[in-house]
C-alpha cells in the first residue's frame, strides 16, 4: 500500500503520516454519526488506506490536513457513507 511519508499541518509543521490515527479519526466521526459500532472499524480502515492511495497518487508531498479531511469526506461521499 502506498502512503505519503508526511502531511503539513495547520500551523505549517510537518509530521509523519500515520494511519492508523486516520483510522481512529474516521472510526470516532464514523460513530458520532450513527454507523453501528459492528460497521464502523473495518469502514474505517478501508477508507484510511483508500485515502492514503489516494493521497500518495492525486497530492503533492506533503498534503496537508485540509487535503486530506476533503480526501476522506469524498471518499465517504462517493461511497455512500
Amino acid at each position: 500500500m502506498a502512503a505519503p511519508q508526511a502531511v503539513r499541518k495547520h500551523d505549517g509543521r510537518t509530521v509523519a503520516f500515520d494511519l492508523t490515527r486516520l483510522a481512529r479519526s474516521i472510526l470516532h466521526a464514523a460513530l458520532d454519526a450513527g454507523l453501528p459500532a459492528a460497521d464502523a472499524p473495518p469502514l474505517s480502515g478501508e477508507m484510511a488506506r483508500a485515502a492514503a492511495e489516494f493521497l500518495t497518487r492525486d497530492y503533492p508531498a506533503p498534503p496537508s490536513t485540509p487535503d486530506l479531511r476533503e480526501l476522506v469526506a469524498k471518499l465517504l461521499r462517493e461511497t455512500g457513507q
